[in-house]
Formats: C-alpha cells, sequence, structure tokens
C-alpha cells in the first residue's frame, strides 16, 4: 500500500463495501460505455472499467446517489480524480466548499441504492 492509499484510507474505510462492488457491477453492465467527458475516445468509445461519483462523496456528493454515478474508463476516471483534487485544493486554500455539481449524469441502474436488491434481474443482497 502507497504512503496515498495509506491516507485515503482502504476502499472499506470509504465506503466502497462488497455492497457498492456489487452495484457498480451492475451499473457497468448497464452502462457498458463511458461517458467520455473530456471528449477523447472519439465515434467509438471506450470500454466502462468504473462506476464514478459524478460530485465525489469527499466533497458533498451523495454516495448512493444514482443521478450522482457515471460509467468511466480508467483513463477517464484516473484525470477525474486528479481535477477534482486539483480543484476542491484550490477552493480550499481559499477557504470554500466549491459546488463541483456540473458533471454529467446518467441514468440509475436497476439495482435499488438503498437496499441492493435488483428489479428486473431478481437478485438480491444479503
Amino acid at each position: 500500500m502507497s504512503l496515498a492509499d495509506e491516507h485515503r484510507g482502504s476502499r472499506h474505510a470509504r465506503g466502497y463495501s462488497d455492497l457498492w462492488a456489487k452495484y457498480s457491477r451492475q451499473f457497468r453492465l448497464e452502462h457498458p460505455l463511458c461517458a467520455d467527458p473530456y471528449h477523447v475516445h472519439g465515434e467509438l468509445g471506450a470500454f466502462t472499467e468504473v462506476t464514478d461519483h459524478v460530485v465525489p462523496p469527499w466533497a458533498g456528493g451523495g454516495f448512493w446517489d444514482p443521478s450522482n454515478h457515471q460509467p468511466l474508463c480508467q483513463d477517464c476516471n484516473k484525470r477525474k480524480a486528479a481535477d477534482d483534487r486539483r480543484r476542491f485544493a484550490m477552493h480550499r486554500n481559499r477557504g470554500g466548499v466549491e459546488n463541483f455539481g456540473d458533471g454529467a449524469c446518467v441514468p440509475a441502474c436497476g439495482i435499488n441504492a438503498q437496499n441492493g436488491k435488483t428489479g428486473a434481474l431478481g437478485g438480491v443482497v444479503p
């Protein structure tokens, strides 16, 4: 584990539980292409690898709010995370809290974010 990871805490400490992993897997199945927020993928697009929070939870975005989730590839996710950290650090140094709600949103996937149960798919989270 790198120093940066130790500072951030484990994925479980940050709220990324096994329930989140199941939700994210279903979300990515239902949204197979990257939202391409940087317009770099062209006509063919890129496959989704990550369920991203449009507004990061640490910046006030709802962790389980489906309207705050978007499908991203690894490259877009890394770039967006760096942009989010930079924007937050710049604003924090000025003593404020920035509204990060300017990203694209996508429709919710079939898993109920509150209980982890799927609708049409019939799966149940213990």
